[in-house]
C-alpha cells in the first residue's frame, strides 16, 4: 500500500521539473530568439543563397523603412538602390569560401553617399557543413569615418601649407641671394647701369611673388575656413579694374587685351574673393609667357543651365600653354606641393576654391584645339545674380 506522504512529497519535485522544463523551453523558444535578435543595437539582415532577404532586425526596419517591407527583396536592391549584385558585396565571398568577410560601404549609394557602414558577412552553415545563405551585420560608422576624414584633411592643410612655403619661398629668397651677390661682384662700376636695372626689377619681382604668394595663402585659409555669404558683384567693372592693373605687371613686354563683353550691366553671385580669382588666373597668363606681346581675350557669354540663368566667362592667353596630363592636376594641393612639377604658383588652386565656393566652375583647354604650346583658355561658370 503506498504511503500518501511520499505522494505529497513527490508532486512538488514533479512541478518543479516542469517549472524548470518550461524555463528551458522558453530560452530555447523563437519568442526569445526575436528578442535578442530585435535588441541588437547595429543591423541584422538575413539572405538566402540568391541574395533575397529572409528576415531583418528592428534596426534594419528603422534604417530602411521606406522599402518595407522588406523579406523577399533583393539586398542590393533596398540598401543600395542598384538592379545588379554590388561589386563589393562581402556575402558573395562568404557564400564561396564559407569564410567571414567584411567591407566598408557607402549608403543610401556609393553615388550619393550620406554616411558609411561597416558590412560584415557570416555564412550560415547546416549540420552537414552546406552554406544555407548568410547573416549580414550592419555598423554604422559614420561619425568615426568623418572624424577620420577632418583629421585627414586638417593633416593634409598642415603639409600641405608647410611644404609651400618652404619650396616656394626658398626658391624667391634664394633668387634674391643671388642677384644681390652678382651685384656684389661687379660693384667696382664693371656692371653696366641697363644690367644693373635687369637686377633690380628681378628682385622686385621676386619680392612681389613673396608678399602674392603670403597673401594667396592666407586668402586660401580664409575659403576653407569661413564660407561668406554670397553678394552680388559687377563682373563687367570687376574685370575692367583687374584688366587695367595688369599693365603695371609687364616688364619689357606689350600687353593687348581683347575684350567680348555683353553691352548690358551684368551681375553674377560671388563676392569680394572673386576679384581676387579672376586676378590670378588672368597673371597666370602673364607670367607663363615667353612672347614679347602678351595678348588676352576676355570674353563674356550668357547661357541658361537647367532653371539657372549663368555666365560662361573665358579668360584666354598666348602664353606657354598647359599640357593635356597637367590640365587635371593644376588645380589641386598635390600638384602645388610637388617639387619636380615647377609650379604655377598657388593662384590656380586659390581661383579654384574661391570660384567653387560661389556656386560656379572652372576648367581649362587649349586656346588652339590642335596645340596646347600656343596658350590656355580657362573657362569659368558663374550664376547670374537677378
Amino acid at each position: 500500500m503506498t504511503n500518501p506522504n511520499n505522494l505529497l512529497k513527490k508532486k512538488p519535485k514533479k512541478e518543479k521539473e516542469e517549472r524548470e522544463e518550461k524555463k528551458d523551453a522558453f530560452w530555447k523558444s523563437r519568442h526569445v530568439y526575436e528578442n535578442v535578435f530585435n535588441a541588437i543595437q547595429d543591423g541584422i539582415s538575413i539572405l538566402d543563397r540568391n541574395l533575397n532577404i529572409i528576415q531583418v532586425n528592428h534596426w534594419m526596419e528603422k534604417m530602411y523603412k521606406i522599402h518595407h517591407p522588406l523579406p523577399g527583396k533583393k539586398c542590393y536592391e533596398v540598401y543600395q538602390q542598384r538592379k545588379w549584385i554590388c561589386p563589393w558585396c562581402p556575402s558573395l565571398p562568404a557564400l564561396r569560401d564559407g569564410q567571414l568577410h567584411t567591407t566598408i560601404v557607402p549608403y543610401p549609394s556609393k553615388e550619393s553617399p550620406t554616411g558609411w557602414i561597416e558590412l560584415t558577412a557570416y555564412p550560415i552553415v547546416d549540420d552537414k557543413g552546406k552554406i544555407l545563405g548568410i547573416i549580414e551585420h550592419v555598423k554604422d560608422i559614420t561619425k568615426q569615418t568623418l572624424a577620420a576624414k577632418k583629421l585627414k584633411a586638417e593633416l593634409e592643410k598642415k603639409d600641405f601649407y608647410k611644404d609651400l612655403l618652404a619650396h616656394d619661398m626658398s626658391n624667391i629668397l634664394h633668387t634674391i641671394k643671388a642677384s644681390i651677390l652678382l651685384m656684389e661682384h661687379y660693384k667696382d662700376n664693371s656692371f653696366s647701369s641697363e644690367s644693373r636695372t635687369d637686377i633690380f626689377q628681378m628682385i622686385e619681382q621676386q619680392i612681389e611673388r613673396g608678399a602674392s604668394l603670403l597673401s594667396n595663402v592666407r586668402k586660401l585659409s580664409e575659403i576653407e575656413t569661413i564660407k561668406e555669404n554670397l553678394s552680388t558683384l559687377d563682373l563687367k567693372k570687376t574685370l575692367e579694374i583687374t584688366l587695367a592693373e595688369m599693365y603695371s605687371k609687364v616688364h619689357k613686354k606689350e600687353l593687348i587685351i581683347s575684350k567680348d563683353f555683353p553691352p548690358e550691366t551684368i551681375y553674377v553671385k560671388g563676392g569680394t574673393l572673386l576679384a581676387d580669382a579672376l586676378e590670378n588666373i588672368i597673371l597666370n597668363g602673364i607670367l607663363h609667357n615667353e612672347n614679347p606681346t602678351i595678348q588676352l581675350w576676355i570674353k563674356i557669354t550668357p547661357f541658361q543651365q537647367s532653371s539657372q540663368e549663368c555666365l560662361k566667362l573665358e579668360i584666354a592667353d598666348n602664353g606657354i600653354g598647359i599640357s593635356d596630363e597637367r590640365k587635371t592636376s593644376i588645380f589641386s594641393r598635390e600638384y602645388h606641393t610637388s617639387k619636380e612639377k615647377g609650379g604655377m604658383g598657388l593662384g590656380l588652386l586659390l581661383a579654384k576654391k574661391i570660384i567653387k565656393a560661389y556656386g560656379g566652375q572652372i576648367s581649362v583647354e587649349n586656346h588652339v584645339p590642335e596645340d596646347f604650346t600656343l596658350g590656355s583658355n580657362f573657362v569659368i561658370t558663374l550664376q547670374k545674380a537677378k
